[in-house]
Parts: structure tokens; C-alpha cells; sequence
């Protein structure tokens, strides 16, 4: 089927080892990180507008990095997908997250990675992405803890100080 890419983002000069990144990428995960984030839940299950919406974090490892949110629609579809994506964001800027959401994501994204490191594979991924990035071996062990550590005033502080309206660049 013919389809439209849309990427909405900006890039927001910060690399992965500083201290504001984990809350930008908690945030991040909650507007746009798995199936039940809010982008997923409005733009596609409630408005019916695409098959896949989401945000992420791209470029971190080795430069300043930028954050997007990568969508695919109909063309026929595209100027109400559009529509719907910026109003997403709008809001997330505005209002940031919830306490609620920023509990349940917690959840998420601790037992994953707990469940990623039952495997060979999913273990020696995370030493090699500590090795890459000179963490020491105990990042293995303290990730979930940092994560749980999150406040809400660090996630919602971090959106605002990082991601502004003005700065968005779309691509179709």
C-alpha cells in the first residue's frame, strides 16, 4: 500500500551519559515508547489514523543526538495524522505526564530490561552497550534503580527544558 513517513523532531544537544537524559527518555517512553503509550493509544487506536506511531531518541552514543516522533499514514490520512501527532505533543509539553504514567512506565521499562537480561544474547547486548559507552559493570545492576529513582519534577522538567514547540522540524 502507498503510505506517507512522517517524522516530527528536534535535535536537543544532549548525549546519553548526562544527568537530564533518563528522564527525557522516561518522558520520551511515555508519549511515544511502546504499544500503550499515549500516541499509540490516540493517533492509532482511538482515531484509527495509522498502523505505527512513535518517539525515540536517535544519534546519542557519539553526538549530541536528536529526539522524534516517526509515524506512517495513508495519504489520505496525512494532514488529520498530522494534526493529531502535533496535538500529542502539545499537550505532552504543556501538561507533561502523569504521575500515574510515570509509575506504570517505570514498570515497563524495568521488567523489559529485567526480562532482556534472562537471555545470553539480551545479557551480553547490555555489556557490550556498557563497554561502548566506558560504564563500569555495576550500570547493569543499577539501571532499574535509576529508573524507579525518577521524579515526576525530573521528567516534566527535563521535556521542558529540552523539547520547545518552536524548535520541531516535519518531514513527509
Amino acid at each position: 500500500k502507498t503510505s506517507v513517513s512522517l517524522v516530527v523532531g528536534t535535535g536537543i544537544g544532549m548525549q546519553r551519559d548526562e544527568k537530564d537524559f533518563l528522564p527525557l527518555f522516561v518522558g520520551s517512553f511515555i508519549l511515544g515508547g511502546n504499544f500503550s503509550a499515549r500516541l499509540m493509544s490516540t493517533v492509532r487506536d482511538n482515531e484509527g489514523l495509522t498502523y505505527g506511531i512513535n518517539s525515540f531518541f536517535d544519534g546519542h552514543q557519539y553526538s549530541d543526538g536528536s529526539w522524534l516522533v516517526l509515524a506512517t499514514f495513508s495519504p489520505d490520512l496525512l494532514k488529520k495524522g498530522l494534526e493529531s501527532t502535533r496535538k500529542q505533543i502539545a499537550l505532552w509539553l504543556e501538561k507533561g505526564v502523569s504521575e500515574e504514567e510515570l509509575k506504570a512506565k517505570k514498570t515497563t521499562i524495568t521488567g523489559s530490561y529485567k526480562v532482556g537480561l534472562s537471555t545470553t544474547n539480551g545479557m551480553a547486548t547490555q555489556i557490550l552497550f556498557a563497554a561502548q559507552r566506558n560504564l563500569s559493570l555495576s550500570f547493569l545492576d543499577d539501571y532499574p534503580e535509576k529508573i524507579n529513582a525518577l521524579t515526576l519534577n525530573e521528567v516534566n522538567g527535563a521535556i521542558q527544558k529540552y523539547i520547545k514547540a518552536d524548535n520541531l522540524i516535519t518531514v513527509a
